[in-house]
């Protein structure tokens, strides 16, 4: 009998050592892809929030230009908007290609000065080429849309949508006054 209780206590048997080793590998590849599923999650949030904050860069950008600008107006050769920006003394127009936003700039001709960039037809205004500048990264987003308003002071709605790279819902939208007073005679009713 003693012989008996002996032989039972030596340890683990081949089998139970193989269940063991499985189970222990299943728990380890459950944790594993866990793990991976939460950084792939994290990486993507922080892929949205960058074009987000790129998206919404541009639209302040933009916004600060046009706040500052005379001769606000569509653009009838691309899809934009154009204006003459006090600040910059250029012409300065901004419009949308392939996911991307371009900002397009031209110095002055002599002789220009008091109705500059009118019609959007900045070429004739233009002391040679513009020089061109892309605000936003490669497909951040999906369209871009600016609507001219107001007869005095002009008002510009940019719209924004984001790619469906980074959120297909998102939206951006804001509507900027120029501040370009020099046309409104207080006096008039």
């Amino acid at each position: 009998m003693k012989n008996i209780l002996k032989t039972k206590n030596k340890g683990f048997s081949l089998i139970e050592m193989l269940v063991s080793i499985f189970i222990s590998t299943l728990i380890m590849l459950s944790v594993t892809a866990s793990f991976a599923s939460a950084f792939k999650a994290q990486k993507k949030a922080r892929e949205v929030q960058r074009g987000i904050e790129e998206a919404k860069g541009a639209l302040e950008y933009m916004a600060k230009i046009i706040r500052m600008s005379s001769n606000v107006q569509e653009t009838s050769e691309v899809d934009g908007v154009s204006m003459y920006s006090k600040s910059l003394t250029q012409c300065v127009r901004f419009s949308y290609d392939s996911g991307e936003i371009l900002e397009e700039r031209c110095s002055l001709k002599a002789g220009s000065e008091e109705k500059p960039c009118e019609n959007g037809n900045q070429s004739g205004d233009c002391t040679g080429s513009y020089s061109k500048t892309w605000i936003t990264g490669e497909d951040v987003l999906n369209d871009l849309e600016f609507s001219v308003g107001g007869d005095k002071i002009k008002r510009v709605t940019i719209r924004m949508e984001m790619s469906d790279d980074y959120d297909p819902n998102a939206k951006l939208q804001t509507t900027v006054s120029a501040r370009d007073y020099k046309d409104i005679n207080p006096m008039e009713d």
